[in-house]
């Protein structure tokens, strides 16, 4: 009966362990960013007034965001698109190409958030 309490108080303990550090990963309410589509951009990125033409074709409102201004995204690789809910929680987010490959599927889920 004691081992099982060990375990079970155990277990208990890792999965608060791994929600906080999760919580901590994601960067907590500093990390939050507007609702609907952001698009972070830098001056030396070529691919980033591609990635602003793809988002303008979408008819979605976006965010233009320069890297300087978002430190706190640990934004890594131009452009970075994110995509947050009215609560400023990302609920996507996509880098490099794929930022311009995925604008469609992006721009309707800043839209389901709207």
């Amino acid at each position: 009966m004691i081992t099982r309490l060990i375990i079970v108080g155990a277990i208990v303990a890792l999965a608060w362990l791994l929600v906080a550090l999760l919580e901590r990963r994601r960067g907590g309410s500093a990390a939050r960013v507007p609702a609907g589509l952001t698009l972070v951009t830098g001056d030396d990125c070529r691919l980033c007034p591609l990635a602003v033409a793809a988002a303008g074709r979408t008819g979605v409102r976006v965010n233009l965001v320069d890297v300087g201004d978002v430190p706190e995204q640990r934004i890594r690789s131009l452009p970075t698109a994110l995509v947050a809910d009215g609560n400023g929680m990302v609920l996507a987010r996509r880098s490099g190409r794929s930022v311009i490959s995925d604008m469609p599927v992006l721009a309707e889920m800043a839209r389901a958030t709207a």
